[in-house]
């Protein structure tokens, strides 16, 4: 007989929502235009906040990602 492994929904939206707070993160940092640090050269402070709000999110979102795959890998959640 085959193992039947269920994995739990909750836990794949966790997983999801990892990858956008990452994605989230390199927008932040790559996807708008000009570099935060020519901004702030530029004396415009506020638009670089602006570009770097989303940056603590992507150490979160790598984290979250790889606590849950490491947890599916050496398998956590299966079914005996």
């Amino acid at each position: 007989m085959q193992k039947v492994s269920i994995r739990n929904s909750n836990v794949e939206l966790l997983r999801i929502i990892s990858i956008v707070l990452i994605t989230l993160h390199h927008f932040s940092l790559w996807g708008q235009g000009e570099r935060s640090d020519l901004l702030l050269k530029g004396g415009k402070a506020i638009d670089a906040f602006k570009l770097l709000i989303y940056l603590p999110l992507g150490d979160i979102g790598v984290y979250a990602f790889v606590m849950i795959t490491g947890f599916y890998i050496g398998g956590g959640y299966s079914k005996p």
